[in-house]
């Protein structure tokens, strides 16, 4: 009889234990990651990520946006204000990597 209470403490306890915090169990790798853009310039731009947000970043300002899938990402800013005849535009790349943060500045 103390044999059976033993193992069905013991099963109980285990079951506790395995639920346990975070919901115990298992967390799958991230798919995602982060972008920090920085603009390293006096005036206002238009930052487009293809296939996400289009958001204005000021004048010297930084900011970091996460939920990015993982690989390379076409990225298009256009200068806001500040110009005579036309916007400056630059257009590049940023390689997103699970769990990390990317920085793309322009300048």
């Amino acid at each position: 009889m103390k044999k059976i209470l033993f193992f069905a403490f013991l099963a109980v306890s285990l079951i506790f234990v395995g639920c346990g915090g975070n919901g115990g169990g298992y967390n799958p790798p991230s798919t995602t990651g982060n972008i920090q853009f920085l603009n390293q310039t006096d005036d206002a731009y238009y930052v487009d990520v293809a296939g996400y947000e289009t958001f204005t970043l000021g004048g010297n300002r930084s900011v970091t946006y996460s939920g990015y899938e993982v690989g390379r990402h076409h990225i298009t800013v256009t200068q806001k204000n500040g110009y005579i005849l036309y916007p400056t535009v630059k257009e590049g790349y940023a390689t997103v990597r699970a769990g990390e943060t990317t920085i793309f500045y322009w300048n």
